[in-house]
C-alpha cells in the first residue's frame, strides 16, 4: 500500500471532477520518471462548499485530512485556484507557531482547535502545490474586461445563485470598466471592498459557468444552490481582498517545514503573433519577494477565464497541460 496520499482541492464553485484525468496522468508520469511500475501514492479529491466563513472551511479541511490520512506517512496537497489558498492555509493552521495562528482570533484556536499543540498533520504535510491560485488577488483586467464579457453570458446562472448580488451585465460593466470610483459607490455602504467582493463573486461565477457540465458533480451543484446567496460566497473569497494576510502567508514558508511550489498561467490569445505584448493573467503576479516560489505556464485561450478553467483539460491546450503535468510530477518524484 502506498504511504503517500495526494489530495486535490478544487476552486470556487467547482468540484473534484474539475481535475479530470490529471490525477491519473500524474501517477503515470511519476512512475515513468522513477522507472517504476508500482503506485507511489493514492489520490483523493476533496469536495467542499465554497460559501461561508473561509476560516471555517480551513478548519473543516484540516479535520478531513486528519481523518483520511491516518494510514499514510505523508500527504501532498494540490490546489487549483482558491483550492490552493485553502490548502496552504490549512497547512499553516496545523502549525501553532505560524502567523495564521498568531493572528488575532486564532491565538487559542477557533473553537478550541489545537490550542497551541498543533495538529498531527504538521508531521505529515511537507508539500503544497498550487495552480493559478489568487494569493495576491485577481488581475484587474479579469474584473474590468474579461469578467464583464463572461458575466453577460452567465447572468441567468449567476442570478439563480446570487440573486440581487449581481443585477445585470450593464451594471457590472458600468461599475468596473472604469478605474474611477463613482460617488454612489462610495456612499453605498459597501465601499470599495464590498464592490470588489461582488465583482469577484460575479467573475468567479462566470468562470464556473464556463466549466463543462461534466466537470460539476450533481451534489456540488445542489450544495451551491442551497447556499446563502451572494454574501456567503463573498465570505469564502475574503482572502482575495484581505491584503494584511497576503505577505504573512508566504513569510510563514520561511519558518515552517513546508515546501511550496506555485504555478500561474501566462495567457496569450489564440493565433496571437506577438506573445510579449499579448500576455494576460487571471491572478495577480506574485511580488518579487515571493516570485521565486512560482513558475509560469504559457497557455493559449480566448481570455484569462477560459485558460484558468481549461488548464486541466488535456485537449484544450495540450502543450500547457503536459508542461504542468511534467513539472508537478518532477516535484512529487523528488519528494517521494
Amino acid at each position: 500500500m502506498p504511504n503517500t496520499l495526494v489530495v486535490f482541492v478544487h476552486g470556487f464553485l467547482s468540484s473534484g471532477e474539475s481535475f479530470r484525468r490529471f490525477p491519473e496522468d500524474l501517477l503515470e508520469r511519476v512512475n515513468r520518471n522513477t522507472n517504476s511500475t508500482r503506485a507511489f501514492f493514492d489520490t483523493l479529491a476533496y469536495n467542499y462548499s465554497t460559501t461561508g466563513s473561509n476560516d471555517q472551511r480551513v478548519i473543516e479541511f484540516v479535520r478531513f485530512l486528519e481523518e483520511r490520512s491516518r494510514s499514510y506517512a505523508q500527504v501532498v496537497l494540490i490546489g487549483h485556484s482558491m483550492g490552493g489558498v485553502l490548502a496552504l492555509d490549512a497547512v499553516r493552521r496545523c502549525h501553532p507557531n505560524s502567523d495564521y495562528n498568531r493572528h488575532e482570533g486564532h491565538e487559542q484556536g477557533i473553537d478550541g482547535l489545537y490550542r497551541g499543540a498543533g495538529s498531527p498533520l504538521q508531521q505529515k504535510i511537507h508539500l503544497v502545490i498550487s495552480v493559478d491560485s489568487p494569493f495576491f488577488g485577481l488581475h484587474p483586467h479579469v474584473i474590468a474586461v474579461s469578467g464583464a464579457r463572461r458575466v453577460g453570458n452567465a447572468i441567468n446562472w449567476v442570478s439563480d445563485r446570487f440573486g440581487s448580488a449581481v443585477q445585470s451585465r450593464s451594471a457590472y460593466e458600468d461599475t468596473y470598466s472604469s478605474q474611477e470610483t463613482s460617488s454612489s459607490s462610495r456612499s453605498s455602504g459597501w465601499g470599495l471592498l464590498g464592490l470588489a467582493a461582488v465583482a469577484t463573486v460575479a467573475v468567479g461565477a462566470a468562470a464556473a459557468y464556463a466549466l463543462s457540465s461534466s466537470t460539476r458533480s450533481v451534489q456540488a451543484d445542489e450544495d451551491e444552490r442551497a447556499a446563502a446567496p451572494g454574501i456567503g460566497h463573498a465570505e469564502f473569497l475574503s482572502p482575495l481582498w484581505n491584503i494584511a494576510n497576503m505577505a504573512p502567508r508566504f513569510e510563514d514558508l520561511n519558518n515552517l517545514p513546508i515546501e511550496f511550489h506555485g504555478f500561474y498561467l501566462a495567457v496569450s490569445e489564440f493565433g496571437s503573433s506577438n506573445r510579449s505584448t499579448s500576455l494576460k493573467n487571471f491572478v495577480q503576479i506574485p511580488p518579487d519577494p515571493y516570485r521565486h516560489y512560482f513558475q509560469e505556464i504559457d497557455i493559449q485561450a480566448r481570455d484569462e477565464i477560459e485558460a484558468h478553467m481549461g488548464i486541466f483539460r488535456s485537449e484544450f491546450d495540450s502543450a500547457a497541460y503536459y508542461h504542468l503535468l511534467t513539472a508537478v510530477a518532477r516535484i512529487i518524484a523528488d519528494v517521494l
